[in-house]
């Protein structure tokens, strides 16, 4: 799951094939195992072992290159722009616009002093 999670967050672009969104990780970048292994502290064989498991259950695609793996995650998402928060409020909707303005603290006194003064 680890793996996993860092192939979708490592994902630089999304190309779709054949109605598949694929995430390229690294930009194709050809990673060694150990390179792999490295982040997250565990031995090679292990990343090997979830290399297999997320290819097994098409997760993800796993290319042998000369000087490594190229990885791709299938359907990632990361780039998706439909994510709504509904939470979140917009103004696109408001309508009537205040134009009052308030005057700081600041500008209250330097207009009282000047008043002041000036009297």
């Amino acid at each position: 799951m680890w793996l996993f999670l860092w192939c979708i967050s490592s994902t630089t672009k999304e190309i779709e094939r054949d109605g598949v969104t694929w995430g390229i990780v690294l930009g194709n970048k050809p990673l060694k195992r150990h390179e792999l292994a490295e982040p997250f502290g565990v031995s090679e064989r292990t990343i090997q072992r979830w290399l297999d498991d997320l290819e097994k259950y098409q997760y993800i695609k796993v290319t042998r290159a000369p000087y490594g793996y190229i990885l791709t995650v299938r359907n990632s998402k990361k780039y998706t722009s439909e994510r709504v928060d509904k939470n979140v409020h917009s103004n696109k909707d408001i309508t009537k616009i205040n134009n009052t303005t308030t005057k700081t603290t600041k500008e209250n006194d330097r207009m009282r002093f000047m008043k002041k003064n000036l009297q």
